[in-house]
């Protein structure tokens, strides 16, 4: 009995083990000594070797409850071992107690597993139990965690009734058929909704219908219970039900929780307001967790660092970057909060998000005064920042501020500071950048590649592209539809018609069905290639071409001057998709170009109703039009509409209108039309002084072409030194 003594005092496992196997030395062992044993072992967290003591135990010294329970406890989050030691029991002839279910209880909380802990505590209700707190508890803290597919990780010696996928099969033990019944369901319903079968027919019609929704309604379900089991609330179990909506994105669920407590004569503390902000946070309900931190006051709930940093991610996700600055500098300093890392983060986030690149930087030094450590996320946000705002050596120079503050750059920091290049179209340096990511022993991944082709792409940079996109399988990175994007625009837009159409034939042989852009860009190659029969071929092949599909294609034509396919591709474009002005200049400059004056005003007279607002390409067109069938009224009609609608003539309106009026011979007309183009900062060119001076000398106005000869005389003297001076310009 000493011995038994010595064992349960001593709190080092090792000790006890020691003692026990001289106890072993000298005689037999009985339960009391293993189950003091038990208890050193369960309190120095050596669980196997707890589940070894318990197998050891022979028939002399049996095993009792106390000693299954101390074993239990010991499992911590080993919730396998704790279910297979938990459906021992009953073979054993043993019941049992509150602390059985909430040890086991506890080890399916700490593992995630909230089917499991349902059931135990659906369990104990059928038995009647009458301690149910902590088994609740651990309950509902397991519904809040993101559970798992828990037959998966079984060994295969798991009792068969934790495994059964249907209920009417299962062999099961009559003291743990209320809780089997319950984890079959579970199962059988995750089984079923993996494989989208209509998982309600495997159950009893007295199922109870809570059980079958998802993981917040459970954990809600079990609050609402609490009372009727008599069982009291308090903040921690409400915490963990507004956890549980927050972490399903359920906010209005988690803040209709919170303002219940009150009613339950619970004052929700710091935790329970935190909670409930980040349920807010997730969701980018700013304005919610902005007044969530303002009433915590009221509740003597002081804010904390993780309130303010909340309340920042949740206007950062919003956009409101302004609000997130506000919180950080005014908020803080008078809830007397002091910013950490994560609160500067989030603040650089929203700025970075809204490309207030300006603002990120001039972070970076507050957050050094303020002794808050830079990481990448501080860094990456800042590059981001820069990035959006077109920045890109500022954003370049950050990454290479990143080495002498030992934070070494990632693929995010290095993707950032590639898009910031492609932005800017600045291609060596996304190049470069990429090229040097296998030195800092970083894996480029698809968007790298994809925004360094982008930045290709929008320098013309055609063949780099191609290259590029050479090297991705060698790289181990595998292509996707953006990249074969990319590709395509860049041989479209240098006339390279042929390589895009390859690489459209390329994508289903690679596994990647084209999309409505990649076939649009085939289109503009061919467009620019003067292809209008493969551009009308691919425009066909679209089963819902979009308005850049058909204004492509109506480009195509008008560039082989096909004005009648032009028009009808538009009015088919008009009863399928909004056409917008692109697709009319197009159609209408068709028109101009094959002298179809009458079709162009017809084409201008129809954008009004299609919604489409005339531009100057607009205006121009139908101008030019009419100026080439010598309509000098409509020319002047049309350009005083074009004022009219506040568009600002162009050299291109001014010079198509001089030229009909010198036609019509209206020398006034032309006069005051050349004298406009000075008022508008417009300098007449060459076109201007051939339509002007023609018509001032069939009017007879010999002294006006002395002038103008003169002054185009002054202006070609002019434009020659500039041309001069700029080609002797290094």
């Amino acid at each position: 009995m000493a011995c038994q003594r010595e064992i349960g005092k001593l709190s080092l496992w090792n000790s006890a083990l020691a003692l026990f196997e001289d106890l072993c030395a000298t005689g037999s062992p009985d339960v009391i000594c293993f189950n003091a044993l038990l208890s050193a072992l369960e309190k120095g967290e050596r669980w196997d070797l707890a589940l070894q003591t318990l197998k050891n135990m022979s028939a002399a010294s049996e095993p009792n409850l106390v000693s299954f329970n101390a074993t239990l406890s010991s499992l911590a989050r080993r919730w396998v071992q704790a279910i297979e030691l938990f459906s021992r029991l009953p073979t054993t002839s043993l019941v049992p107690d509150s602390i059985s279910f909430n040890a086991t209880a506890g080890a399916c909380e700490r593992g995630g597993q909230w089917q499991v802990a349902v059931a135990l505590l659906s369990h104990m209700a059928c038995t009647r139990n009458p301690c149910m707190v902590i088994s609740q508890n651990s309950a509902i803290s397991t519904c809040e965690r993101r559970g798992q597919q828990f037959h998966r990780w079984l060994p295969p010696t798991t009792s068969s009734w934790i495994l059964g996928p249907r209920l009417e099969a299962l062999p099961l033990n009559p003291i743990l058929a209320p809780a089997a019944q319950v984890i079959s369901q579970n199962s059988a319903i995750s089984t079923c909704e993996r494989r989208g079968q209509q998982f309600h027919r495997w159950l009893p019609p007295t199922t109870s219908s809570w059980i079958l929704g998802p993981r917040w309604t459970v954990a809600l379900q079990l609050l609402e219970d609490l009372p009727k089991a008599r069982l009291p609330l308090n903040a921690q179990r409400c915490t963990a039900g507004i956890r549980s909506c927050s972490r399903a994105r359920e906010w209005q669920r988690a803040i209709h929780l919170l303002w219940s407590l009150p009613g339950f004569a619970i004052s929700p503390d710091q935790i329970c307001f935190n909670v409930a902000i980040s349920a807010c946070e997730k969701v980018g309900r700013w304005a919610y967790g902005l007044h969530l931190l303002e009433e915590m006051s009221l509740y003597q709930a002081t804010p904390d660092v993780y309130s303010l940093s909340s309340a920042m991610s949740a206007c950062q996700k919003a956009g409101q970057w302004q609000r997130a600055l506000y919180l950080l500098f005014n908020t803080s300093a008078r809830l007397s909060v002091t910013p950490n890392q994560v609160s500067f983060n989030a603040s650089l986030s929203a700025c970075g998000s809204e490309g207030c690149w300006e603002m990120a930087l001039s972070l970076l030094p507050h957050m050094a005064s303020r002794r808050c450590a830079f990481d990448d996320v501080s860094f990456n946000a800042s590059i981001s920042a820069c990035e959006r705002g077109g920045q890109w050596r500022a954003a370049l120079q950050l990454l290479s501020s990143m080495q002498p503050s030992e934070i070494a750059p990632d693929v995010i920091s290095m993707d950032a500071a590639i898009s910031s290049c492609e932005k800017c179209s600045q291609w060596e340096q996304a190049l470069q950048l990429l090229w040097d990511m296998p030195a800092a022993r970083l894996h480029a991944n698809v968007i790298t590649f994809n925004a360094a082709l982008s930045a290709c792409e929008k320098s013309s940079r055609w063949a780099k592209a191609l290259q590029l996109f050479a090297t991705m399988p060698a790289r181990a990175v595998q292509q996707d539809v953006i990249t074969f994007n990319s590709c395509i625009s860049a041989c479209g837009s240098n006339s390279e018609w042929q390589l895009a159409l390859h690489l459209l034939s390329c994508m289903p042989v690679s596994g990647i069905p084209p999309d409505k852009i990649s076939i649009n860009a085939c289109i503009s190659a061919c467009e620019k290639g003067f292809e209008w029969q493969l551009a009308l071929y691919l425009l066909w092949s679209i089963p819902v071409p979009d308005a850049y599909s058909f204004s492509a294609a109506i480009s195509a034509c008008e560039k082989s001057l096909q004005w009648q396919m032009a028009t009808a591709l538009l009015f088919t474009m008009m009863t399928r998709v909004a056409p917008h002005a692109v697709a009319f200049n197009a159609a209408i400059s068709a028109c101009e170009k094959c002298s179809q004056w009458q079709s162009a005003l017809c084409l201008f007279s129809e954008m009004p109703a299609a919604a489409a607002i005339p531009t100057v390409i607009s205006f121009n067109a139908t101008i030019t039009s009419c100026e080439n069938a010598s309509l000098w009224q409509e020319s002047v009609h049309l350009f005083d509409a074009m004022k009219a609608s506040r568009i600002s003539p162009s050299l291109v309106s001014f010079n198509s209108v001089l030229s009909s009026a010198q036609r019509a011979g209206q020398w006034q007309a032309a006069v005051f039309l050349f004298g406009e183009m000075a008022a508008n900062a417009l300098l007449p060119d060459t076109i201007s002084f051939n339509a002007v001076i023609p018509a001032c000398a069939s009017g007879l106005q010999g002294h006006r072409v002395l002038m103008l000869l003169s002054t185009l005389s002054s202006l070609s003297h002019r434009r020659l030194r500039k041309e001069f001076a700029r080609g002797l310009r290094p």
